[in-house]
């Protein structure tokens, strides 16, 4: 028999005809129907898993950097058409220890050369990790590990295994743990160190400690580091070149340097440029102890919370060189669908940014799922576009204009030019606005070129805003001694010489330079009913117990409830100390966001009419589908500084607000005043009349 070798051309050919129909294996009309999603991937399904039970999908970074933020636009689709239900969870990592307390028992010494100690756990023990409590410093020495189940039988463990406590420019480094690569079981441990090199140690405990891990899968991914322009002497500044998209939980450093020790710290950047620090002020090092031929290294930063925005890495590099070709890897926990088990071929859609999460009954179930030890591992295809994709502009249902608005009636316009499509935009006010507005912020309007209303669905308390206050010195209450004072003033920078004290004033941070106080304090708003012309708004003790010098003081806070006041004032009782230094006075205002449709174009904002009802639109009924859609974030640049409204029509109310605060209304009351003193005197200067005569009596 003989057998016949299939030609090149015909592998080439089968392995066509398996692309094509696996591509085959999505219906046009399944692509058509999702029509608003981008990409696809095929879903490999997991070996072993059962009928009633669920499956695990991870969701690589790749999928994520073409997703919403928060993975909202994903789906499953069954080649049925249907939409498969799922529930997103992050693979946590859950570590467990057991830990066993050894008991030494004697073991032969030879003074000078070697120490030794045998621990007895007194039954057989599994450990992955040997926790020594010695007593010494300025150490380093080499340990030789040998386990036995009898104490007669001895067998080494292989791989060097390294206890040190030494200083190393300026710092210490301890480390006193035996980290073994694969669990070891044992009653006996020996422990063997050379004495020839350093000072003898005394090994006073030995815990055994067995880890076991669930879940906490993490991906990976290499990135470069380009360095930014710092000033001379500042902390050399780097950003991370990585697409954003996947959440970033861990940051680690590579470097060609053999030696180094720097403080790192990793901030988000922000879209005006500004940065926030999302780490802790961390140590990266590695280590050469030349005499134990010992390298040591640490050179992970964590961040506090996951981020999928650009990131900028701070090094302090201080007398020393910049790092040698420096770069990172980023890593996060996985993240996975959780997926009711199959039979069906199922297609995984994303790249849809307009769209909002879908809402599944067994959401409910996530906190059970997420408890599971393991699920059976369901994987993804490789990314194809989808031929029926065709972007649909977002909520197309809705109506992006309303009535024409009588913009004769606002008193102050702020121009808005869009650039963009047709898509749902947010659109955050500043602080300056809020001293145009109403209270209840029922007089905001958004108009187009042709006076047409933009519906938009209102955030009251949307963002937390910080205004600086100018601060000066003050006078503090009856002249009291020992007592300091201050005048806090809301900015003037507002067009118009609107009223300052319409902002209204959530909270109040101060910032002393001093580190160390307790000190009673009282703030002051202005009243001319009370006593000294000013009321107390809080009074309450200032606390501080910063005891290292240096780096950035907490703010002592008061509460001030949306308080409208143009000054406040402060008075702080220094007792027999010398007076605190205020450096700086920063009220916290929340400002209102709109979320509204519109197409590119030329947009006004109308602020100031005490007569205007608060606007009502169909939108408002959709109020949780708008919120819950991936708005684009208008930038400042956009939007002018508030002016006034070239359309506002002068009435009676105005002439009368402009009388009160012009010179005519002075004048007329300078005239009234000298016609009340010439009319007084004239009544005083003229004779008395003479007293009138009885009448005759009569006959």
């Amino acid at each position: 028999m003989t057998l016949l070798r299939p030609r090149p051309l015909a592998l080439v050919a089968v392995f066509i005809a398996a692309c094509v129909a696996a591509t085959a294996q999505v219906p046009d009309s399944q692509d058509a129907a999702r029509a608003a999603w981008r990409y696809r991937r095929p879903v490999v399904l997991a070996d072993g898993a059962k009928a009633d039970g669920f499956m695990a999908v991870t969701i690589p970074p790749e999928v994520a950097e073409r997703s919403q933020p928060s993975l909202a636009d994903l789906r499953l689709v069954s080649d049925e058409g249907r939409e498969v239900p799922y529930v997103l969870d992050i693979d946590l990592p859950r570590t467990a220890e057991r830990r066993r307390s050894g008991r030494l028992v004697e073991a032969p010494i030879e003074r000078r050369r070697w120490s030794a100690w045998v621990v007895d756990f007194d039954t057989a023990t599994a450990f992955d990790r040997l926790e020594l409590d010695i007593d010494g410093a300025d150490f380093s020495k080499r340990v030789d590990v040998e386990t036995s189940l009898d104490g007669a039988k001895w067998t080494r463990v292989d791989g060097d295994a390294w206890v040190f406590d030494r200083p190393w420019r300026g710092r210490r480094i301890h480390d006193t743990a035996i980290e073994q690569a694969a669990p070891l079981t044992a009653r006996y441990v020996r422990l063997t160190v050379d004495d020839v090199h350093s000072r003898p140690v005394v090994v006073r405990n030995v815990t055994a400690v067995l880890t076991t891990h669930l879940g906490g899968r993490r991906w990976t991914r290499d990135a470069a580091l380009v360095r930014l322009d710092t000033p001379a002497g500042q902390p050399s500044r780097y950003r991370i070149d990585a697409p954003a998209g996947a959440p970033v939980e861990r940051i680690a450093i590579a470097t060609d340097d053999v030696a180094f020790w720097r403080n790192v710290q990793v901030f988000e950047a922000g879209p005006r440029g500004d940065v926030v620090p999302v780490s802790e002020r961390a140590t990266i090092y590695r280590v050469r102890l030349d005499d134990a031929f010992l390298d040591a290294e640490r050179l992970d930063v964590d961040l506090v919370r996951p981020i999928a925005a650009p990131l900028i890495v701070e090094i302090e590099d201080g007398d020393s060189p910049p790092l040698a070709h420096a770069r990172v890897t980023l890593s996060g926990m996985e993240r996975r669908a959780l997926i009711p088990a199959t039979g069906a071929a199922l297609t995984l859609y994303y790249g849809n940014a307009a769209t909002r999460r879908p809402v599944y009954d067994i959401e409910a179930l996530r906190t059970r799922l997420s408890l599971v030890e393991r699920y059976p591992q369901g994987t993804l295809g490789p990314e194809t576009a989808n031929p029926r994709f065709a972007p649909l502009a977002p909520m197309a249902f809705l109506a992006s204009r309303g009535a024409v608005a009588d913009t004769s009636q606002w008193t102050v316009s702020r121009q808005l030019r869009l650039t963009g499509g047709d898509d749902v935009y947010t659109l955050t006010l500043a602080p300056a606005d809020l001293v145009h507005l109403r209270p209840d912020l029922g007089d905001i309007r958004l108009v187009d070129s042709e006076r047409r209303q933009v519906p938009y669905v209102l955030e009251p308390r949307a963002a937390a805003a910080r205004v600086a206050l100018a601060v000066g010195k003050a006078t503090p209450r009856d002249g009291a001694a020992r007592t300091s004072a201050w005048q806090l003033t809301v900015p003037s920078d507002v067009p118009d010489g609107a009223n300052r004290a319409a902002l209204p004033l959530a909270a109040l941070d101060l910032f002393f330079t001093d580190g160390f106080y307790t000190r009673p304090a009282v703030l002051l708003t202005p009243d001319r009913r009370a006593p000294h012309g000013q009321r107390v708004l809080e009074a309450a003790t200032m606390r501080a117990s910063r005891r290292v010098a240096g780096g950035t003081p907490d703010p002592q806070t008061f509460d001030l409830g949306d308080l409208r006041t143009a000054t406040l004032g402060l008075e702080v009782g220094d007792g027999d100390n010398a007076p605190l230094t205020l450096t700086r006075a920063e009220a916290v205002v929340w400002v209102p966001r709109l979320t509204f449709k519109a197409a590119g174009g030329e947009y006004r904002l109308l602020f100031g009419n005490p007569g205007a009802a608060p606007p009502t639109y169909d939108l408002a009924d959709l109020r949780q589908d708008v919120l819950a859609y991936s708005a684009i974030p208008i930038e400042t640049k956009a939007l002018q500084p508030p002016a006034p409204n070239a359309d506002y029509a002068r009435g009676a109310r105005d002439v009368l607000s402009g009388l009160e605060r012009g010179p005519l209304l002075w004048t007329a009351l300078g005239f009234s005043i000298v016609a009340l003193l010439w009319l007084t005197k004239v009544i005083l200067k003229s004779p008395p009349s003479p007293p009138s005569q009885p009448p005759p009596p009569m006959p």
